[in-house]
């Protein structure tokens, strides 16, 4: 079986890094995509096939789509993926799921009402990199982890910004949402725990470029996340550090393959090559098994979920300038 992909929204990072990884997955292909610019979706469509519709509900009445991918502004996310589950489809959604907590929860409600799937655009947990670093963690490698540090950084230049994404009520915010989710996921994905309390900074408001945390995960772990949207490309690693060593994941936050995970024992230091592909191939490629049912989905909206109670207390942090604690109940 052939699983039908619907494009919602044919911006850049659907255009030039999912889309093409359909294209390639063996058990995936478009049939469809829909954008606000018609232009634009006609220009998606004729480069990675399928046709272009002019209304969303019109593509999600299309019976060869069994996927959905969400691309659009975030604002628009939570009504979308509910029209998609209401349709009958299952749901891949860019982060931020959503703005808000009560729209993500609808959002998952729906899709376990419709028994489809929600994944989230969270690539860098699916790279083999970052899958063998949280393996190493949870076998004990580096003993008890107490610390640990994500960076991310891009620029202005790598996704068009001159767009929705600076306008406040669409983007809901700046590096937070573009960069910042993937240091909150990854850290979250590598140590296997959750995030219980935030103390965060800006430089501005409401589309900041510039983010930094430090964050209490469970079992008392104390991390650093920081994103930043002013310089391309600057030092996309981690380090989780334990009791008995140390890992880096040396270009595992990046869309690059060229990453490899440095585990530091006592005994000495192994390095693991990543792979060789594109993280957005990895995702596509796990979700697309997921719905076949070939293997357990990993980002789902749990997960989803998760990202948007941080950064609800990010923002808490960030106006009433204190440590915040995390919604629990996500």
């Amino acid at each position: 079986m052939s699983l039908g992909w619907g494009f919602c929204g044919t911006g850049h990072v659907a255009d030039k890094c999912v889309g093409p990884e359909v294209g390639r997955q063996p058990d995936s292909h478009v049939v469809a995509a829909f954008d606000l610019d018609r232009d634009r979706a006609r220009e998606f469509s004729a480069r990675h096939g399928g046709k272009a519709y002019d209304g969303f509900n019109l593509m999600l009445e299309d019976p060869d789509i069994d996927i959905v991918y969400v691309a659009s502004p975030n604002a628009i996310h939570a009504q979308q993926v509910v029209a998609a589950f209401r349709a009958g489809k299952h749901v891949l959604c860019e982060k931020p799921m959503a703005l808000s907590l009560d729209d993500g929860r609808e959002m998952v409600s729906e899709g376990m009402s419709a028994g489809k799937l929600l994944g989230m655009g969270f690539h860098f947990r699916h790279k083999p990199s970052n899958v063998l670093a949280s393996k190493l963690i949870s076998d004990g490698r580096i003993g008890r982890v107490f610390f640990a540090e994500v960076e991310r950084g891009s620029s202005k230049d790598a996704v068009p910004h001159n767009t929705w994404r600076q306008k406040a009520e669409l983007a809901g915010g700046g590096s937070i949402f573009n960069q910042g989710l993937h240091t909150i996921d990854t850290l979250r994905f590598v140590t296997g725990k959750n995030i219980v309390a935030v103390s965060a900074k800006v430089d501005r408001m409401p589309i900041d470029d510039v983010f930094a945390a430090v964050l209490t995960l469970e079992d008392g772990v104390i991390a650093t996340v920081m994103s930043h949207q002013l310089f391309p490309d600057t030092r996309p690693e981690y380090v989780v550090i334990g009791e008995e060593g140390w890992i880096r994941g040396r270009g595992a936050p990046f869309r690059e393959p060229n990453d490899a995970i440095e585990l530091y024992e006592r005994s000495g230091q192994t390095v693991f090559p990543g792979g060789g592909r594109s993280p957005y191939w990895y995702e596509v490629d796990d979700f697309a098994k997921a719905v076949l049912g070939q293997a357990p989905l990993s980002g789902d909206g749990k997960d989803g979920l998760q990202a948007i109670a941080v950064v609800e207390a990010i923002y808490r942090s960030i106006k009433e300038n204190r440590t915040v604690d995390v919604e629990p109940n996500w």
